[in-house]
């Protein structure tokens, strides 16, 4: 897995010693495709992170250009395949943002939803992403937040009922409507009091 840190070219030179942290780095080189980009939401001017990968076959020398934006989070790129962690600028070994913390305290005041609409952005129909362990308690609150937004959809829309019909002659029961013309017809007119036409 690619990764970097947003504004990514600003604070790094070396581009390709990055990408070759990646296993197998140098297959990617032999694709077809060889400049890909990530759009949040797959809208172009929400560019969040963008790679082109250059080879001297004569000289056997591999370089790559890499640039990201301010956005965060785990991605794939879909052209190369290659999947991509960017985390915050200011991370580094001895410090850590707590992105997730601070999205939950902002979510605390309720003057803040109306500007954290289309915020959050998960692909359920795409492949999965393994991820390192020191990511997962990271990334469980996106997911936990998706779903429960699909379920708030599903709600909206109601779910589908449907019955299945069934007419039967029970004993002592009464179960759904009763059919009065056929109770009359079935049961009364031949003295079986005990049954229900339902």
């Amino acid at each position: 897995m690619l990764r970097i840190s947003e504004h990514f070219e600003y604070y790094h030179n070396d581009h390709i010693s990055i990408f070759q942290k990646i296993e197998n780095w140098e297959h990617y080189f032999n694709l077809s495709t060889l400049e890909d980009k990530i759009n949040f939401e797959n809208d172009e001017e929400k560019n969040c992170v963008s790679i082109s990968l250059y080879r001297n076959s004569e000289e056997n020398q591999y370089s790559c250009s890499i640039s990201s934006s301010y956005y965060i989070g785990l991605d794939c790129f879909p052209n190369l395949g290659a999947n991509i962690y960017i985390e915050p600028k200011i991370n580094n070994e001895e410090k850590q943002v707590n992105y997730v913390e601070m999205l939950l305290e902002s979510l605390k005041e309720p003057e803040n939803f109306e500007h954290l609409d289309g915020l959050i952005s998960t692909k359920f129909n795409e492949d999965w992403i393994e991820i390192d362990n020191h990511l997962q308690p990271l990334l469980t609150p996106f997911l936990i937040a998706q779903f429960l937004s699909v379920v708030k959809d599903l709600v909206k829309k109601g779910l589908k009922k449907s019955y299945y019909e069934k007419v039967e002659n029970l004993s002592n029961k009464v179960k759904g409507k009763v059919l009065v013309g056929q109770q009359i017809k079935q049961n009364i007119f031949k003295n079986r009091y005990t049954k229900n036409n339902l």
